[in-house]
């Protein structure tokens, strides 16, 4: 990824450090089959440390110098990162990179131990945001063909919009889809997803989705198709795309799910992961068992679901007594 090729090449640190970053930071890629948004997340973070500890000590970070790095350069690390007004969510990402990275140079047998073990921070509680109503859900379809100047770009808004809420899908992989990850007829509807870590699956789409997809495709210009299929492999061309026929961007969605939470007046938690939030939680509330849920959202583990959708014990007592056939005994 060319930019973060540029951003080791600015590091402030030494040619040593900025090789093994790029190494690590191939093996998330390659190895570990990590996205590309999880690999620029990791670069960037490492990035902040670098060059804070740097200018704090005076000269370029090098490898050598991770095991002779104190605590207290570690708590002036976490101060600089307050002062920039960081939640403790935000910092905790950062450490959490820190050590992964460091843990990597470990196992390189690059350095024997660092300081940063002993930086304790408090667990941070894991925020979810918050499901909408199922009307709510439904109103925001027709406001986001409301938010576009032009048919298609209307069209293409309540397509993205109905394929999130509709499939329980994240705004990356939304993005991700190409018009060779639809379904082939009417019969078989099934689209292709790629998740997190290039992990593919297949994922049922509604008949009312896949009809507003089918009505923003046809309404795609004519000019921006036909340079489409000129300049992209035939599996590589796009489904949804920007106002000037480029791959939509996962901001560009979330620019318009901002606009669809102030007109319906929700708070800021109202945000493209929540349309996938509330897709989960209202399956859960119409008796969808969790092992079909994780296959849905796309879940390596059970446990990512469970703490994924903060199933209360009311609902699992509601599914015992229902399913149980020793409940009416």
């Amino acid at each position: 990824m060319e930019i973060i090729e540029e951003k080791i090449i600015t590091l402030n640190s030494s040619s040593d450090l900025k090789k093994y970053l790029k190494s690590f930071l191939n093996s998330l890629e390659f190895e570990e089959r990590k996205s590309q948004n999880t690999v620029s997340a990791y670069a960037n973070d490492i990035a902040v440390f670098i060059n804070f500890i740097s200018k704090h000590l005076g000269f370029s970070l090098a490898t050598s110098d991770i095991p002779k790095l104190s605590t207290a350069d570690y708590r002036s690390f976490l101060a600089f990162l307050s002062s920039k007004q960081l939640d403790k969510t935000s910092i905790a990402r950062k450490l959490s990179a820190m050590r992964t990275f460091f843990g990597y140079l470990e196992q390189q047998k690059l350095i024997s131990s660092h300081n940063l073990d002993n930086i304790k921070m408090k667990k941070v509680s894991q925020k979810l945001p918050r499901a909408v109503s199922e009307d709510f859900a439904t109103k925001s379809l027709d406001i986001a063909y409301s938010l576009a100047n032009t048919d298609w770009l209307k069209k293409r808004n309540k397509a993205f919009i109905a394929l999130t809420y509709g499939c329980g899908l994240r705004v990356a992989e939304v993005a991700a889809i190409n018009i060779a990850d639809l379904p082939t007829n009417s019969s078989s509807l099934i689209i292709k997803i790629q998740g997190k870590g290039s992990k593919e699956r297949l994922v049922p789409v509604l008949p009312f989705v896949l009809a507003l997809i089918i009505e923003y495709q046809n309404a795609i210009p004519e000019n921006i198709l036909e340079k489409l299929y000129a300049n992209s492999p035939r599996n590589k061309i796009p489904l949804f795309l920007g106002e000037r026929g480029e791959r939509i961007s996962p901001r560009i969605m979330q620019r318009v799910v901002e606009k669809i939470r102030l007109q319906l007046n929700l708070d800021e938690n109202f945000t493209p992961h929540a349309l996938r939030h509330s897709f989960a939680t209202h399956l859960l509330n119409n008796g969808t068992d969790i092992r079909t849920l994780q296959e849905l959202l796309g879940h390596s583990s059970l446990s990512a679901t469970q703490r994924y959708l903060k199933v209360d014990i009311t609902q699992l007592q509601k599914t015992q007594e229902n399913f149980h056939p020793r409940s009416r005994s």
